[in-house]
């Protein structure tokens, strides 16, 4: 069996949640066919072809003149095409030279299957039929309901907060409906959660899970009683407002009853405001580490992790990481969203109604070493029962 897979993520690292999947999705389908890929990558000039087992073919996306162009063009009509100009953005619609060079590719070469992660993707996709695969992972009304939060104006008067609200309303039902129209027509498609997973009689259940740990703590130190991580893209907005939140109206009353608590933050810090940096920096207790070398460490040197997620779509790919390392966490209820079922509060974690029981709950963990390691245990012994590599090998496995 032959398989051409397209991303846009590098299927060959594994630094951030979405390239994770895609690197684990690569794995899984390299153990049943011979896998061509196809990656453009996102807002760059390059991409590369690789066929099975071969050398990495580059290229520079053609064609810029033209597009640049387009631009201008639309630009003058940006008050009548905005609405479709961003409802494509969302779905992906790209310039006809991407679609030629994978059209190219498909007739020199016979695949059984496509296999496309994200929907966005499936615009480099010449046909969408039964030979078609699509990993949705995040759906692009939930991405674009994220955007919307990032473009909120509190400067906006009410009539342009209601021409605002009603545009958006609009470019959702849009979005939702092309998405539909698109993912009807394929084979299968891969979905983390289960809320969209019953949209569609041709879904597969494709859970995120931990990506396997290659690293170990460099020293082996019992963790501090008074050490709180996070750990997250920070740039992504819910990571950041969610950050931003928790220093606001939980970590005052945690600091209030622990003067002695420390909160790391972990993450890569490209592209985070820096208004965002330097509060998080002179808030007092604590410290902004920005990307580690060893992630293992971080987690082996906390007492507690923290999900304070408020917003946003998908999975948290970052609750299961920690519990993986069997650690106590407490996160909030739309951190646990997609792993309801799994997510036992006060057995393998520690779910939060609101802020006071948010810190309530940290400050419990830190207090009660018993507790602590009786939750740090159930929430390894659950992630190594029910978010295995092989278990998600064999969802993607059963599409074929």
């Amino acid at each position: 069996m032959k398989i051409l897979f397209l991303c846009r993520d590098n299927p060959f690292v594994n630094s951030y949640g979405g390239a994770q999947r895609t690197n684990l999705l690569y794995q899984a389908l390299v153990q049943i066919a011979e896998v061509d890929i196809f990656c453009s990558f996102p807002y760059l000039t390059t991409g590369y072809f690789k066929q099975n087992n071969g050398a990495i073919i580059p290229y520079e996306e053609e064609s810029f003149k033209a597009v640049k162009k387009l631009s201008n063009i639309q630009r003058h009509y940006q008050t009548i095409l905005h609405l479709f100009k961003s409802t494509q953005n969302y779905l992906g619609i790209e310039e006809p030279h991407q679609v030629k060079r994978i059209r190219s590719i498909l007739k020199q070469n016979h695949y059984d299957y496509i296999v496309v992660r994200h929907v966005a993707t499936l615009s480099l996709c010449p046909y969408l039929d039964k030979s078609v695969i699509v990993d949705i992972d995040d759906m692009p009304e939930q991405i674009l309901s994220i955007r919307i939060r990032e473009s909120e104006d509190s400067n906006r008067n009410w009539i342009q907060q209601l021409s605002w609200n009603c545009y958006n309303a609009i470019e959702k039902k849009l979005v939702g409906y092309h998405t539909n129209r698109m993912v009807r027509k394929v084979k299968n498609v891969y979905i983390p959660d289960k809320k969209y997973y019953a949209r569609y009689s041709n879904a597969i259940y494709l859970s995120n899970i931990p990506y396997p740990f290659s690293e170990v703590a460099s020293t082996v130190t019992l963790p501090s009683p008074n050490e709180i991580l996070f750990v997250g893209v920070l740039c992504y907005f819910p990571n950041c407002s969610g950050i931003n939140h928790f220093l606001s109206s939980i970590w005052p009353i945690i600091l209030q009853k622990n003067p002695e608590v420390h909160f790391n933050i972990v993450g890569s810090l490209t592209s985070v405001p820096d208004n965002d940096k330097r509060q998080w920096e002179n808030s007092k207790g604590v410290s902004l580490k920005g990307f580690v070398d060893n992630i293992a460490q971080e987690y082996a040197n906390s007492s507690v992790v923290v999900a304070p997620i408020f917003e946003g779509g998908g999975t948290n790919i970052k609750v299961l990481e920690a519990m993986q390392q069997g650690k106590a966490c407490v996160i909030s209820m739309k951190a646990s969203r997609g792993f309801e079922d799994l997510l036992m509060d006060g057995y393998n974690i520690m779910i939060a109604q609101n802020e006071q029981e948010f810190a309530d709950k940290v400050l419990q963990l830190l207090s009660d070493t018993q507790l602590n390691q009786y939750l740090g245990a159930n929430a390894k012994k659950t992630v190594q029962e029910n978010f295995s590599f092989e278990s998600f090998t064999k969802a993607v496995h059963s599409a074929f």
